[in-house]
C-alpha cells in the first residue's frame, strides 16, 4: 500500500492589528491620525503609508525577518494626485505613488531592516497568495501587512479602492500566541469564495475566525480565547 502524506502548514499568530476608516468623516479621521506624529515625519507619506505607520507604532514589530505586503491598488490616491499634477508633474506625488511605497515609507521612517520584502498586488487570489507566501517561507518571524487608500475618479473607474484600511498579522514564536494561520494545499480541489483584503482586515479587527478555499488550497485563521491568553 503506497504511503499517504497529509500536509498542513500552521504558524502561530503572535500579534495582529487593523485600522479601518469609516467612509463618513474619513478625512477628519486621517487628520487625527497624522496629528499623532511629528509633522515633518509624515510629509512624504501616502495615506496608506500613514495607516501602516500607525499600526507599526501600536503593534510589536521589532525583530521581524520577512514581510509579505499585499494591496490590490497600492497608493492610488497618490497616483491620482500625480496624474492631476500634469503638465507640471510633481516628483513628490510620483515618489509616493510607486508600489510598494506604503510599507517602504514605514520601514524607512523607522529605520527598520528586514531580510526579505515580498510585495504583491492585484485582485485574483490575493489573500490566498499572501497567506501561502507567509506560511511557506522559512522565516520564524514574518509579517503580513497590507491595505488600501481610496481615491475619487480612480475609484469610480474601478482603479482604486473605495475603502481606507490597513492591517498587520505577525507570525512568530514570541510570547503567547493570539491565534494561528493555517494552509492545507491538498484541498485545492474544493471551491469557495476568496475573501477580500478588507474582509481579512475586518476579521483581524474583530478577532473573527475565517475559513476559505481557493485553487491554492484551504486556509483558516483562528483566535485563541481570552482565557488562553490570560
Amino acid at each position: 500500500m503506497p504511503a499517504c502524506f497529509y500536509v498542513m502548514i500552521t504558524k502561530p499568530v503572535s500579534s495582529a492589528a487593523a485600522l479601518i476608516l469609516d467612509k463618513e468623516g474619513k478625512e477628519q479621521a486621517f487628520e487625527a491620525i497624522v496629528n499623532r506624529f511629528p509633522p515633518r515625519s509624515m510629509r512624504r507619506m501616502s495615506h496608506l503609508g500613514v495607516y501602516l505607520a500607525t499600526l507599526f507604532e501600536d503593534t510589536p514589530t521589532n525583530g521581524i525577518d520577512e514581510i509579505v505586503y499585499a494591496t490590490s491598488f497600492s497608493e492610488s490616491r497618490s497616483l491620482e494626485n500625480y496624474l492631476e499634477s500634469f503638465p507640471y508633474a510633481s516628483p513628490t506625488w510620483f515618489q509616493m505613488s510607486i508600489h510598494p511605497g506604503g510599507i517602504e515609507q514605514v520601514l524607512i521612517k523607522r529605520k527598520q531592516e528586514v531580510r526579505g520584502l515580498y510585495p504583491l498586488a492585484g485582485l485574483t487570489h490575493l489573500v490566498s497568495t499572501s497567506c501561502k507566501l507567509l506560511l511557506a517561507g522559512r522565516s520564524a518571524d514574518c509579517l503580513l501587512a497590507g491595505g488600501e487608500e481610496s481615491a475619487s475618479w480612480m475609484t469610480e473607474a474601478g482603479l482604486a479602492s473605495a475603502d481606507d484600511f490597513a492591517f498587520l498579522l505577525r507570525c512568530s514564536e514570541t510570547g503567547l500566541p493570539e491565534g494561528s494561520l493555517s494552509w492545507d494545499p491538498d484541498s485545492a480541489h474544493q471551491e469557495g469564495k476568496e475573501p477580500s483584503l478588507l474582509a481579512l482586515a475586518t476579521a483581524i479587527c474583530n478577532r473573527d475566525p475565517m475559513e476559505w478555499f481557493s485553487p491554492l488550497g484551504a486556509f483558516s485563521l483562528s483566535w485563541n480565547s481570552k482565557d488562553v491568553l490570560d
